[in-house]
């Protein structure tokens, strides 16, 4: 059976996680190995989640119905999820799982042409999974572009990263997003760790910036060298850091970092908001 939508990919954040909260911003990619779509279901195999979902969509819509396009009439009844986006693992499985359900209702074409508006039901979507999202996560997956974000202005896409090869890695943990959040807010830590994560995303930009004025494409690639890629790595090693100061990072997530560094990886850091999930790792 086809499926009604197609893929949407998870994410990574390679710096700014948390403080984008606080009015900071974030640069986040697309973990294109990990993705989901949305099948029509049948009565032996369904996801409920997808129609509850869908339901609370209309209730959205209801309450903002300008040029909202109509309920289409071959609309399946039931659905079910494809999907190897591990959860709650740092990975965005409930951006990506809320942004196919927006796009199923609403329609990639109007999607496209009215991106803001989808990214906010979306996230308002995402709500009801971690109480309170930035749309960081569902900004990413729904636009399948690497994106500076900042919370409340519109996303801005940034050029492909040609030469940037990670990988990823389980550390076994795992961790509520709402409790993390807690920890990081309760910190004595917090505002230090905002300044210094905000100097690691312009220092991150200023790298990518200067690759893409050199580029042949600025528009859709930069390319890399390799003293770019090491002060890339250093961004995220330096956004590992910041979670450090916070206290968000396990001492048995430590023991992965030092071996993964001890294998030739440049760069390591958790791909989402800490105490565990996945490491992703640049590879020299």
């Amino acid at each position: 059976m086809e499926p009604v939508t197609d893929w949407f990919s998870g994410k990574w954040v390679l710096c700014g996680e948390h403080t984008v909260v606080r009015g900071g911003r974030a640069i986040v990619l697309p973990a294109s190995k990990f993705r989901l779509r949305i099948y029509p279901g049948s009565e032996a195999k369904s996801d409920l989640v997808v129609s509850e979902l869908l339901a609370s969509l209309e209730n959205i819509l209801d309450r903002d119905d300008d040029g909202v396009p109509s309920l289409v009439s071959n609309m399946p009844e039931s659905f079910r999820i494809e999907s190897n986006i591990p959860t709650s693992a740092g990975l965005g499985s409930s951006a990506a799982l809320c942004a196919a359900v927006v796009t199923l209702r609403l329609g990639s074409a109007w999607v496209r042409a009215n991106f803001i508006k989808a990214l906010e039901y979306a996230r308002r979507l995402e709500d009801q999974f971690h109480g309170t999202s930035s749309g960081m996560d569902v900004a990413c997956s729904l636009s399948g572009n690497p994106l500076l974000y900042e919370r409340g202005r519109e996303p801005l896409i940034l050029p492909s990263i040609s030469g940037l090869s990670v990988d990823f890695f389980d550390t076994g943990l795992r961790a509520q997003t709402a409790d993390v959040v807690k920890l990081v807010g309760h910190s004595k830590n917090l505002l230090e760790g905002d300044r210094l994560m905000r100097e690691v995303v312009e220092n991150t930009l200023l790298v990518l910036n200067k690759a893409t004025h050199q580029s042949s494409h600025p528009h859709s690639e930069v390319i890399l060298n390799d003293k770019d890629l090491r002060e890339l790595a250093r961004g995220m090693n330096e956004s590992m850091n910041v979670y450090r100061l916070w206290g968000i990072v396990p001492s048995e997530v430590e023991t992965q970092v030092l071996a993964l560094k001890e294998k030739g990886y440049l760069g390591v850091r958790l791909t989402g908001k800490g105490m565990g999930g996945f490491l992703v790792a640049m590879k020299a």
